[in-house]
């Protein structure tokens, strides 16, 4: 059997299974619709009728209804009768729960009254049930409220005949299985048909795909819409092109950025160069401008350095080669580094170490990140406040290294953009000016590396808590204190050699 006709036999097959399976769906959602339509109709009736029994009763000055509050129709008399043969039946019951009035169609009496519903209807609620009345047959029946306003609280009964929606219901079975039954007789004949066009929307969505650039990644395939596998197709490779397209817009914005960081230091460095040579100056004015020059120049060296370590990460070039590295002894090396700054900053600066951790990563990555961290606390923690850094294992198994701080605290306008590129909030540039705003950014980076993650809690004014988490290393626990450094010693020796 040739692919086309395993195609027309197996769409066949298949149609057959969706039409029945999709019929009886139909039918279900039609008789729910029908019963939907029905209740909203009768809602409709209900209101009107409630309305028309306030008007009367106002007419009259009455506030409670009586045995005249129902407006008769004779519906046999009226103009089109005989095509549709339907009726409106209407009961009035008072606040006390009872009858009032009835339309005169009602052959034995006000229709049946259901109390829990006329409570209900009484308390302000619409309610609806389906009711047999003697010498009528079905009928759904709607208790409409009428709230005190112009009149005393009463409810209007108001019911009309089922049979109507069920003959039509029927009628639609019928159609619809002939419908069927002609769509299968189509289907083996319009197999072919769908056979040489199932290849088209694939060979369109080629063509789309060939006019999509670098510079037109915002452009996407038109989604069919359909829940088949061209359309999961189409929506993966619209999500691709949007990612590209978030990437390229990244880039771009974090060239843009780079470039203003690099034109800043540069511009005075010409600056400084260009007021040099307007005219000769004393021996310590080029002493001054030189050592501005050179602070510039340790500023671009800085930012060339991160935007290195940046491109790196970004390229997964970063740290490829780890180690096994005990996290407290490298924290507490960061923090004696930072001891002097603290003092000078008059900031006291605490560590509480737990029991040995061991990790496995770059020694100068990890420690990278707990120097930024530890130093930006530094920086934006007022004189007289206070750092804590301190490690530990989360109850997960997770390494931690936590740094707190009471210095000035992030906005809550800024806390979720912290860690993009170049982003630096206010109140950040407003204590601290100098900066490229990088430094978190690399953070995230290197923990992205070692497969660890990055929190941070602040509190506006108060201070700030980041937390590092990292997987313990498989040796950790393992060594005892005295016998880890030798241990991991011996370990890097044997992976270098």
């Amino acid at each position: 059997m040739t692919f086309r006709t395993r195609l027309i036999l197996s769409y066949t097959v298949v149609l057959a299974v969706l039409l029945t399976a999709a019929g009886v769906v139909l039918m279900y959602s039609m008789s729910h619709l029908a019963e939907r339509r029905l209740d909203g109709t009768l809602w409709v009736l209900g209101t009107s009728e409630a309305e028309g029994i306030v008007a009367r009763l106002r007419d009259r000055n009455l506030r409670k209804p009586d045995d005249l509050a129902v407006f008769d129709v004779d519906y046999p008399k009226s103009s089109g009768y005989e095509e549709f043969q339907t009726q409106k039946y209407v009961t009035v019951i008072n606040a006390e729960g009872r009858v009032m009035d009835f339309s005169i169609n009602l052959p034995n009496g006000p229709m049946p009254i259901n109390q829990k519903l006329v409570d209900l209807a009484l308390e302000g609620k619409v309610n609806y049930e389906t009711a047999e009345i003697p010498g009528i047959g079905m009928l759904r029946v709607i208790y409409v409220p009428v709230l005190p306003r112009w009149t005393d609280r009463f409810v209007v009964m108001v019911g009309i005949p089922t049979d109507s929606v069920g003959n039509e219901v029927g009628t639609l079975v019928k159609q619809v299985a002939a419908s069927g039954l002609f769509i299968l007789v189509l289907a083996a004949a319009g197999g072919w048909l769908l056979a040489r066009r199932a290849l088209r929307p694939i060979v369109d969505m080629a063509a789309s795909l060939q006019e999509i650039s670098d510079r037109t990644l915002h452009k996407r395939l038109p989604d069919p819409g359909a829940q088949d596998e061209i359309s999961h197709l189409v929506r993966v490779i619209n999500q691709l092109l949007a990612r590209l397209d978030d990437a390229f817009d990244t880039q771009r914005r974090f060239t843009a950025d780079a470039s203003h960081e690099l034109c800043t230091p540069l511009t005075v460095l010409k600056g400084n160069t260009q007021v040099a040579l307007l005219a000769r100056r004393k021996h310590h004015e080029y002493e001054a401008m030189l050592r501005s020059n050179l602070e510039e120049i340790e500023r671009l060296t800085r930012l060339v350095t991160d935007l290195l370590t940046l491109a790196h990460c970004d390229a997964g070039e970063q740290h490829s080669s780890k180690e096994s590295v005990v996290i407290d002894d490298l924290v507490e090396n960061a923090c004696t580094r930072l001891r002097g700054a603290a003092e000078r900053s008059e900031v006291k600066l605490k560590w509480n170490l737990s029991a040995p951790i061991v990790v496995d990563g770059e020694p100068n990555a990890l420690q990278h990140i707990v120097l930024n961290l530890v130093s930006d606390a530094i920086r934006y923690t007022p004189a007289g406040g206070r750092i804590d850094v301190a490690t530990g294992r989360s109850p997960d198994g997770m390494a931690f290294v936590e740094v707190t701080d009471t210095g000035i605290g992030i906005s809550p306008e800024a806390l979720p953009r912290i860690f993009d590129r170049f982003y630096r909030g206010e109140n950040a540039r407003a204590h601290s000016p100098d900066g490229s705003g990088l430094g978190l950014a690399i953070c995230r980076a290197l923990a992205k590396a070692h497969n660890a993650d990055m929190e941070v809690w602040s509190e506006y004014g108060k201070g700030t808590r980041f937390t590092l988490y990292i997987p313990a290393s498989s040796l950790d626990g393992q060594l005892t204190k005295a016998t880890l450094s030798s241990a991991l010693g011996e370990l890097s020796r044997i992976r270098k050699t």
